[in-house]
């Protein structure tokens, strides 16, 4: 994670320069901005107006440390926040490095950092999230912590209150997750709302019998699925990045027919892109352009399966001669879609699919097996 960290005066340097060596000691590339007066070769000028300066690190930065009075802080950032989605963690540090402060993105980053910042440099954190101070789980929590997307997040912060206000809220989950929840919270495999059992309650009211609000609005909860579904009520969805798809392709073909196919699979599996960890492929298919150029633009890591590796479990799939005529291997997109993974659990869940010289497969990886 790439942190920026600005100081304006010489104890705010020194300050910073502790907390640059304790991120930076925890893998974290850092930056040290200093005032011009302070700064020296071991840091960045901090242009002026600070706030413009600010601005390009909103672009640049995931997070940004300030070692400065927290209404230095708010005002250099309050013209360019826009929303949870977008903008960086951001945390506030007194000159002295007595409180860390969680400041902004709270969910994303922000109160994690200030509680590393301030295990390291012996301050005080200070977190105000709700959720946080209540003890209680939150989306974004969960999310971060199991490595799930939000898709959409119209519905966040209505099922962070009713987790914070004890209202009732479900998890409907494919995986077991170890999760602490208070009792207003309950775990159900996603079988339960996909059989109508969730949506059979809510038309009769709820567990508690009552007609209402609740009724009316339906299930206030969270869905944790890849599959695309039409969620009840106010419910997000989190996505599993737990997807490896499998690409066969011939010679020279293009990105766009890459990505053309690979979202063409997923629309006629009914499955969310959103959801894929990595694009894999034989390792001498790996350098093929259009396939690193689909892997970019999909945010994804490209992996190269060693063509041994696929030799040793080829029996296992759909062969075609074509194909081991070409690249001496007669099958690639299904082999590299369950050898892909990170683990050995991965499951074809999508077989060979062909499309304009490119042949997609996906393989799920299963976190509770």
């Amino acid at each position: 994670m790439k942190i920026a960290i600005v100081t304006v005066t010489k104890n705010g340097k020194a300050t910073g320069k502790k907390i640059r060596q304790a991120l930076e000691g925890d893998g974290h590339k850092t930056v040290l901005f200093c005032h011009r007066a302070s700064a020296g070769p071991d840091t960045t000028v901090l242009e002026t107006p600070i706030s413009e300066s600010v601005g390009r690190m909103f672009a640049e930065y995931r997070s940004i440390v300030f070692v400065t009075a927290l209404g230095i802080a708010v005002r250099a950032i309050s013209r360019h926040i826009k929303d949870k989605r977008h903008d960086p963690a951001v945390v506030a540090v007194d000159e002295m490095g007595t409180y860390a402060i969680s400041v902004l993105s709270g969910h994303h980053g922000a109160n994690e950092l200030a509680r590393t910042i301030a295990r390291h440099i012996g301050a005080e954190a200070v977190i105000t999230t709700a959720t946080e101070v209540c003890g209680r789980p939150s989306v974004e929590g969960i999310a971060d912590r199991f490595n799930l997307v939000i898709d959409g997040f119209e519905h966040v912060k209505a099922v962070n209150a009713s987790i914070v206000n004890g209202r009732e809220v479900r998890i409907f989950s494919e995986f077991w997750l170890d999760i602490d929840m208070p009792e207003n919270m309950s775990f159900h495999h996603i079988a339960a709302l996909e059989n109508g059992a969730g949506e059979r309650e809510i038309e009769s009211g709820g567990k508690d019998g009552k007609d209402g609000k609740n009724a009316r609005d339906g299930l206030t909860g969270i869905v944790i699925t890849n599959r695309v579904m039409e969620a009840l009520g106010r419910c997000v969805i989190l996505r599993p990045k737990n997807l490896i798809v499998g690409v066969g392709a011939r010679r020279g073909i293009p990105k766009g027919a890459v990505l053309n196919a690979v979202r063409r699979a997923f629309g006629d599996a009914g499955l969310s892109p959103l959801g894929i960890a990595c694009m894999a492929t034989v390792d001498f298919k790996a350098g093929e352009q259009g396939i690193r150029e689909a892997a970019e633009e999909l945010g994804v890591m490209l992996k190269g399966v060693p063509v041994e590796d696929i030799k040793r479990v080829e029996g296992q799939f759909r062969q075609s001669n074509f194909v081991l005529e070409k690249v001496g291997i007669g099958a690639v997109c299904e082999p590299a879609a369950v050898l892909g993974g990170k683990g050995a659990c991965a499951r074809l869940i999508l077989g060979k699919r062909k499309f304009n010289g490119v042949t997609i497969a996906v393989a799920e990886e299963r976190w509770d097996v």
